[in-house]
């Protein structure tokens, strides 16, 4: 809608030449729960080979994006992350900005920093129970997509957890996208 709008009130003017806002879009299939990483990497090719972009938006989901974020970076066009939430992506800025100056992460927040809330928001639980109704719980078992992300956070939460709260997880299930919620264990 907004580069609709540009585009009919007559462009953006930069040092005295209009230029249009255009959009093209590539279905990265990112939200299939059976993911195919090829199709995604499909979409950035033909992005960034068809139609020359000037930045690209997208990053869904982190093991699609692993296999398609290299290119784009080769091709030093500005990616703007809107999904995955995995530390390593901004990470590789830091780590190797010449190449990796053309990411930028809008949102989500990342994995480091979610796992962060929730072991506050477990404090904040383990405080409230014990002073409310003295009940002290210490065990904890994590019911989770089986996704890098989510275990990232996890794997963070597996040591964070104990040193810091007195809270040891005793059982982590991560199922795939993909599996029926029928299928959990009882």
């Amino acid at each position: 809608m907004a580069a609709l709008e540009i585009n009919q009130a007559g462009g953006v003017n930069i040092g005295g030449k209009t230029y249009y806002v255009g959009l093209k879009a590539e279905n990265t299939y990112e939200g299939d729960a059976n993911l195919d990483t090829s199709k995604g990497k499909d979409a950035a090719t033909k992005m960034l080979s068809q139609y020359d972009p000037q930045a690209i938006i997208g990053g869904y989901r982190t093991e699609a994006l692993t296999v398609y974020i290299e290119d784009v970076m080769n091709a030093k066009v500005p990616f703007i992350c809107t999904g995955s939430a995995e530390d390593r992506f901004c990470k590789n800025v830091y780590d190797d900005y010449t190449k990796y100056k053309y990411f930028f992460r809008c949102m989500p927040l990342n994995s480091s920093t979610l796992g962060g809330q929730l072991a506050a928001y477990l404090g904040y639980l383990k405080s409230y129970l014990w002073g409310a109704h003295s009940i002290n719980f210490t065990e904890v078992a994590f019911i989770h997509e089986n996704l890098d992300w989510v275990n990232a956070s996890i794997d963070r939460l597996q040591v964070a957890l104990p040193a810091l709260l007195g809270m040891n997880i005793v059982d982590r299930i991560g199922f795939p996208q993909n599996e029926p919620s029928s299928s959990f264990p009882a």
